[in-house]
């Protein structure tokens, strides 16, 4: 027999390596900021907007540069080199899809030569494969990354959904993904950090929510990061304390 059944309890693991995140907000209301006060974050930047921030970046501009990233984290992993990130942000997961929705696209014109000039969006592919094949290569790629000894962050848009609960109906500030791709987007990772901003005489207020209300998209596995948490004026200690959370 391999598996052995347990006589104790696992302990609580908040080691910040192993965590998965995704934050979710207005633009420009400084997310990437956030994740740039690590200074090992390496920055997948799929959606132009870095300019004005110092951090370690890769410009994103196709699956293949995704592909070509991954390749180059497993070859330094492969040569026993220390893992010189200690975070990969993925600067937006909705460009990332836009991405692999192109790539489906472009091998579906190849496999589809008689309709090719009609397939142009996931959505014209035959049989409904366009939506899973996106699926795939998203949760695959980003499965993928997870495996490096560091945290994956995502950097999401809002969007206001209509949802639909039997004889309830109403409005969900959540991910601006489609159904499917959203809930396993979700579903994928450890926190879900919910960022509002409100503008308070001259000053901007910034809220961090990690708790779901019917009508705002949170979580925090284990309640680790707090809800109703107030962002102060100087980034890096808003950093500081958020990376004080874990291990």
């Amino acid at each position: 027999m391999s598996i052995v059944l347990p006589k104790e309890k696992s302990g609580v693991d908040k080691r910040f390596c192993k965590a998965k995140f995704l934050m979710m907000g207005q633009s420009k209301i400084g997310k990437s900021e956030f994740w740039a006060q690590d200074p090992k974050a390496l920055f997948l930047e799929a959606e132009p907007g870095l300019n004005y921030i110092e951090c370690l970046k890769v410009p994103i501009r196709s699956w293949k540069d995704l592909i070509d990233v991954h390749t180059q984290l497993v070859q330094i992993t492969a040569k026993g080199e220390e893992f010189p990130y200690s975070v990969i942000v993925i600067d937006t997961i909705d460009r990332v899809l836009d991405l692999a929705e192109e790539n489906v696209i472009v091998h579906a014109k190849e496999f589809y030569k008689k309709i090719a000039d009609r397939i142009e969006s996931i959505g014209e592919v035959p049989e409904g494969g366009g939506w899973a094949r996106a699926n795939n290569k998203v949760m695959n790629m980003l499965n993928k990354f997870d495996e490096f000894p560091c945290a994956v962050a995502l950097i999401g848009h809002l969007t206001i959904k209509k949802i639909e609960d039997g004889t309830r109906k109403y409005d969900k500030s959540t991910i601006s993904l489609w159904k499917g791709m959203g809930r396993n987007v979700l579903g994928w990772v450890d926190h879900i950090m919910h960022l509002q901003s409100s503008m308070v005489g001259d000053e901007l207020r910034r809220t961090v929510y990690s708790i779901p209300t019917q009508s705002r998209e949170a979580g925090s596995r284990g309640g680790v990061i707090p809800d109703g948490w107030q962002w102060k004026e100087d980034m890096k200690v808003n950093y500081d304390n958020f990376r004080g959370l874990f291990t």
